[in-house]
């Protein structure tokens, strides 16, 4: 028989909440995101190595935002009788 969570949706697992590591993964993720977008557009001509890694950091922070997005909480997972009973989150009690 498959557990509960080997059986939810990627919907299903973007609704319930993740643990604080994974918190703190995403805001760096998110962060190495906009640094390196604020890069890409800079006005000014910067060298050719910046524009390199600042492609590299945007990869780099849109993987551990998505990866660190689909993570679910240990707690929330033992509490689930079925991944059909995965109750809806708001968005508030998602991220505290």
């Amino acid at each position: 028989m498959k557990t509960a969570e080997q059986t939810l949706s990627m919907l299903q697992r973007m609704q319930l909440p993740m643990p604080n590591f994974f918190k703190k993964v995403r805001r760096v993720g998110m962060t190495l995101t906009a640094i390196s977008g604020a890069l890409l557009v800079a006005p000014a001509g910067l060298p050719a190595i910046l524009t390199d890694v600042a492609g590299y950091l945007a990869v780099a922070g849109t993987v551990m935002t998505v990866v660190s997005q689909a993570t679910v909480s240990q707690d929330v997972l033992a509490v689930l009788p079925d991944a059909q009973a995965a109750r809806k989150v708001t968005p508030e009690e998602r991220y505290e």
